[in-house]
């Protein structure tokens, strides 16, 4: 053995050494986490992480020992075997025993014969974070596990802990660790593989256990793909949903776009980027529909109305509130299925009638489509089998389906193109002259019985208060737009007085393969909510659902010949689907075109006639898997109708065909010897080619990849092997198969970055593992530390990067209220890591060019010499007078003391200190405020006019009709759009104001509550940040339900969605400058939105000019937003409430402790709640 792992050894058997990593007053009393060798004998551990709190005033920080080594990449690990583990028996197994009605060993349960009653299993731990699980060996002292696992990692640590455990019922119980030293793992990524002492106390062992393990570290440096950008077949490996080519995006910032929004963005050529509308175009899609609807939703809500603007056309029926429009597109005979997630908490029975915790509505929605056409399904958030009984409850209790979606099936896009689009080509491929795949070809012929997929998902539920446009109004549309959809869950107020919440998100539609796997969710979500005694026959997702898409042709053959569908009824009936399956089978073994489907399938599938779905199908998918590697398909898997025969060729095979492939291989998984993303990549070509709404060589295509965070007790057909779900992209937790691919996406995306990131979500918290404290809450994610390294790697290499970080004021909810509270400690504790480690990055640097004449920073190198100094100068000037352009024209004097303290501090540090690097000139946060003018006074827009009350009259008189004339819901079926699901029900605020000299006139009948006098008095709110997106230099965009915290990175807690997505022909690779394509569009507009205005220098995010200038424009936005007098803001950006120093500490803003008007401590306290909900 090595002598380092030996001398390591000797030192944790003497107890003498304490991690360098674990703060000195934090205990662990966990299943996963041990604090000292000492505690292993006999000690039983709970499911759930718990923590004592410490002693805030001797916090410690994070210490960078001398021992500790930075591992930053690729960590693979293989836990192969164990030998010699000590027998666990304790007296619960012998009172167990001495209770069993059975004596002897059972041959079903050959894992548990009578004698020795060990299931072992390892976590292996980096520093204080679990990073990976095996599965349970059952009654084995010699146990095999054979499992490898690829672990991101950003860790400072000095070893590693691989801790042997014994399952048990409820919790389990430590046998021992083994420990690798962090500095054995080599940077040229040789291997290390080797039989490891476990540590064990108590009596003298002859031989002592062992594991043996393999582990190499694939450093960050040796990746070619690092800082490289994105390129024509860049992709995240190892996902399982393979890219996509040949789609398309649309990306929307809020529900609306306001008609005064018009930023006027340039885009390549000479084009200029065009707004899209996003909820009028789900609206279209719903009207269009002729044969599927699927929707899924955290909340979805029946009462809204899509479209309210008076101003654009409004087509038939659009209306008309979602509920009313869904039942009247089921009774047209359109399949609707919508699943909405099981909110526990809230009830309606006979006894009891609750809104629930969340206010999801989900009890409301279900109960509106129970009489109808409309197939409406709760689904709990499940737990996996594999689970104890206690984690069950936890993840039953605690988690949420938060995936967010729309599919449906729509004419193909016309020739020409789309508004967001700006220019996408046309018949002919536009300036390129490529040829259009068949569904945009098939369009521009005029066939108009081809119809494809479209798909909408990103983070805006189809619910109330959503509905937003880049204004974000607090008062001027209570009366208008909002009429009947008032929604504000900050503070306790009426509809008819305000402010409502103002709210921004992201989302995203898109068209070609990548609906697909959209719809490969939607049904594995399906089938496994539906599956048992608790989903009626009709609620069944049989393959006649899936085939229903093929009532009419989907898409045209890529040749131009036209697809004829066979018509199959849309009610779910799952025999006459099976049926038809069957005689295609049968057709196509006749003609010898078997390939997979046909020889494989195809009996499968006459065998199973009657199944449901779940557990039956993964059964099958284990026995496929021990039978091997399924046979490839051939090139002869194509089908064609007999009443219009075709040639049998690959180039002119119909979406139906490559549906029905996809129902008969996706659906019940893939042999044992293939890999799932691989073989998808593979199985997939020709289908990707089939529904391609763009050409390859067309300049606007997108190359889209779908992620997802979900676990098999929320999906049907996940492998159970190990080693089947590693090939398929999937990870194996503890005999829970995990998709975490989100996670995934996000490090790739940030470690390709090569100039900028700008993030905007609904919560920033991560990487524990490097707080000053409570490093052991159970947010492991690494993506704020890959953001830091990044950073920090840059300012070493002397290049410039940027990170600017979008989040909310507060979580939703009473900023008081402990669990905000706690998340805002918990967001607090990320930006000190965060900066710290670029703050360090600085001191190394500046410590490097001592004495060698330290150019400005960032820019070092490159501006010595005479050149360089009149460079320099020229930057100094242009800074200097941005800086002036920007300082407020309001008073300093009129501000708090302390905040013009500030102001003034933030303006030399901005004007003045050019020469002095800070972290904040790397990474910074901010969030969105409005302050909105009453109207009439001078700066206010004008107030826009209600709708008008013919067309109420029409809207009402229509959804009279409607009720009339078909299904009867449950609910309110007028034309009202819903309102307020929930209020926070604690108003004991403090905080507020001292009333402003610029009142209103009605001040007198303010009301009592201080909170809402101070909101009404100031007239300001914050603006929710629900969104999550990323966009990478301008190139990359990330759109998806995934909030950047434990919850949505886990994959075994909240189900999560999102796509990556880029134009192959918008890169920096390819265009050799800054892109100019739809995504840098979009991150223009969004800034637009968000600045009041551009600047040229936006152009260049990633340079100290326009970080600083973006900085000190939302520092004074701040003080005018904190301020006492009323004020209309230009913009929404306002720096994050929090002073950083140039140590990286994070402190509140001098003065702004708390939050205005609402109060709560800005950086937030912990409070006694589970981990497992706040992170």
């Amino acid at each position: 053995m090595d002598p380092r792992f030996e001398a390591h050894r000797r030192e944790a058997l003497s107890g003498s050494e304490e991690p360098h990593y674990l703060p000195k007053n934090t205990k662990r009393v966990t299943d996963e986490e041990f604090e000292d060798s000492s505690d292993l004998e006999g000690r039983e551990e709970s499911e759930e992480e718990t923590e004592t709190p410490e002693d805030e005033d001797a916090a410690p920080t994070l210490d960078v020992a001398s021992d500790a080594t930075l591992l930053h990449g690729i960590l693979e690990v293989t836990v192969h075997e164990a030998r010699n583990i000590p027998t666990m028996d304790n007296i619960a197994y012998h009172v167990d025993r001495c209770f069993s009605l059975c004596t002897q060993p059972c041959s079903t349960r050959p894992h548990h014969p009578i004698g020795t009653r060990n299931d072992p299993y390892v976590t292996i731990y980096l520093g204080p974070a679990r990073v990976a699980r095996t599965r349970v060996v059952h009654n084995k002292r010699h146990p095999v596990w054979e499992e490898h696992f690829r672990i991101p990692v950003a860790h400072h640590c000095s070893s590693l802990s691989f801790t042997l455990k014994d399952d048990d019922a409820v919790g389990a119980k430590l046998i021992g660790k083994a420990v690798v030293p962090a500095a054995s793992l080599r940077a040229d990524g040789t291997p290390v593989s080797a039989w490891f002492d476990v540590i064990t106390f108590g009596r003298e062992r002859a031989h002592p256990a062992q594991l043996r393990l393999s582990l190499r570290l694939a450093p960050v440096g040796k990746d070619p793909a690092y800082g490289r950008g994105w390129g024509r077949e860049s992709r995240v490996e190892n996902a399982y949903f393979p890219l996509r080519r040949g789609c398309r995006v649309t990306l929307y910032h809020d529900s609306h776009v306001a008609a005064s929004f018009k930023p006027g963005v340039a885009l390549e050529g000479g084009r200029e980027y065009t707004e899209s509308y996003c909820w009028e175009d789900i609206c279209r899609t719903i009207l269009d529909a002729r044969e599927v609807i699927y929707i899924g939703g955290w909340s979805v809500s029946t009462k809204i109305a899509l479209m309210r603007d008076p101003s654009r056309p409004m087509p038939l029926h659009g209306d008309m509130p979602l509920g009313q429009l869904l039942i009247r597109k089921a009774r047209e005979g359109v399949r609707v299925l919508v699943l909405i997630w099981d909110d526990r908490t809230s009830l309606n029975n006979a006894a009891f009638r609750t809104a629930g915790m969340m206010g999801t509505l989900d009890e409301e929605t279900y109960s509106y489509f129970r009489h109808t056409k409309v197939v409406c399904f709760k689904m709990p958030r499940i737990p996996d089998k594999h689970l104890s009984w206690t984690r069950k409850q936890l993840v039953e209790s605690m988690y949420t389906h938060h995936q967010k979606f729309l599919i449906a099936d729509a004419a193909p896009a016309a020739a020409a193109p789309s508004a967001a689009t700006g220019g996408a080509s046309g018949a002919t491929g536009g300036a390129s002259g490529a040829t259009l795949p068949a569904a945009a070809a098939g369009a521009a012929s005029g066939d108009q019985g081809r119809r494809t997929l479209v798909g909408f998902q990103g983070g805006i539920d189809l619910s109330v208060g959503r509905y937003d446009t880049q204004e974000h109004p607090l008062f001027r549309t209570l009366h208008a737009e909002h009429q009947g959809d008032f929604y504000q869950n900050n503070l306790k107020t009426k509809p008819d007085l305000g402010p409502r919440q103002p709210w921004h998100d992201i989302q995203c539609k898109v068209e070609g393969a990548v609906v697909w796997d959209l719809l490969t969710n939607f049904e594995q979500r399906w089938l496994r909510a539906t599956k048992g005694p608790r989903a009626s026959p009709r609620k069944r997702l049989h393959r006649g659902d899936i085939k229903a898409l093929h009532a009419s042709p989907l898409v045209a053959h890529k040749s131009g010949g036209s697809g004829v569908g066979i018509r199959v009824g849309t009610e779910g009936g799952g025999g006459g689907g099976n049926a038809e399956s069957r005689r295609v089978l049968r057709q196509m073994r006749e003609r010898g075109e078997e390939g997979e489907v046909g020889r494989e399938e195809g009996p499968q599938e006459e065998r199973e006639e009657g199944r449901e779905g779940g557990e039956e199908e993964q059964g099958e998918q284990e026995r496929r898997e021990e039978r091997g590697r399924a046979t490839e398909p051939t090139e002869q898997t194509e089908y064609q109708p007999r009443q219009q025969p075709a040639p049998q060729t690959r180039r002119s095979r119909s979406i139906r065909d490559a549906v029905m492939h996809r129902v008969y291989t996706l659906r019940r998984g893939l042999g044992s010897g293939a890999s799932r993303a691989a073989a998808a990549r593979a199985v997939d070509a020709d289908d990707d080619m089939s529904v391609m709404v763009t050409g390859e060589d067309d300049p606007e295509t997108w190359h889209v990849q779908l992620f997802r965070s979900i676990d098999s007790g929320s999906v049907a057909g996940f492998p159970r092997s190990p080693h089947q779900a590693m090939l398929e992209g999937l990870v194996g937790d503890k005999g829970v198969t995990v998709d975490h691919s989100i996670h995934e996406a996000y490090i790739i995306a940030i470690r390709r970055a090569h100039r900028f990131i700008h993030i905007e979500n609904q919560y920033f918290l991560g990487a524990a593992y490097a707080w000053p404290s409570h490093q052991t809450c159970g947010a492991w994610h690494t993506i704020p530390m890959e953001i830091a390294l990044k950073v920090a790697r840059k300012i070493k290499s002397r290049e410039r990067f940027s990170a600017y970080v979008v989040v909310p004021m507060w979580p939703e909810g009473d900023p008081k209220g402990a669990s905000t509270q706690e998340i805002l400690y918990w967001q607090s504790r990320t930006m000190e890591a965060m900066y710290r480690v670029v703050a360090r990055a600085l001191d190394e640097v500046e410590a490097e060019e001592k004495g060698i004449g330290l150019g400005r920073e960032g820019e070092f190198d490159r501006d010595r010499g005479k050149e360089g100094q009149k460079a320099r100068e020229r930057r100094e000037e242009t800074a200097e007078g941005l800086v002036d352009q920007l300082q407020p024209e309001a008073d300093v004097a009129s501000r708090p003391a302390a905040a013009a303290e500030f102001g003034a501090e933030s303006a030399a540090a901005a004007a003045g200190s050019l020469h002095s690097p800070h972290p904040c000139d790397y990474l910074s946060f901010f969030c969105l405020a409005k302050r909105e003018l009453p109207p009439g006074e001078a700066g206010a827009p004008a107030t826009p006019p209600p709708p008008p009350a013919a067309a109420a009259a029409a809207a009402a008189d229509t959804a009279a009709a409607d009720t009339a004339a078909g299904d009867t819901a449950a609910g309110d079926t007028g034309g009202g759009t819903g309102g307020n699901p929930t209020e926070d029900g604690n108003h004991d605020r403090n905080g507020s104001q001292p009333a402003s000299p610029h009142e209103p006139e009605h001040r007198a009948s303010l009301p009592s509550d201080p909170v809402l006098r101070s909101a009404l008095t100031h007239r300001r709110a914050m603006i929710y940040v629900h969104a999550k997106m990323m966009v990478v230099d301008d190139e990359y965009v990330v759109v998806g339900s995934a909030n950047i915290n434990q919850r949505s990175m886990d994959g075994g807690r909240d189900t999560e969605m999102a796509v990556g997505a880029y134009q192959p022909y918008h890169t920096w690779s390819e265009r050799g400058h800054a892109p100019r394509g739809q995504v840098h569009g979009f991150r223009k507009s969004l800034w637009a939105e968000h600045l009041g205005s551009l600047s040229p220098i936006h152009d260049q995010p990633w340079t100290l000019e326009c970080m600083r200038a973006v900085n000190q424009s939302a520092q004074d936005r701040w003080m005018q937003y904190a301020g006492e007098e009323n004020v209309e803001l230009q913009g929404h950006l306002v720096k994050y409430p929090v002073q950083v120093g140039r140590d990286g500490s994070v402190h509140p803003l001098p003065g702004f402790e708390e939050f205005p008007d609402c109060g709560g401590k800005v950086v937030g306290e912990q409070r006694n709640l589970p981990n497992g909900l706040t992170t």
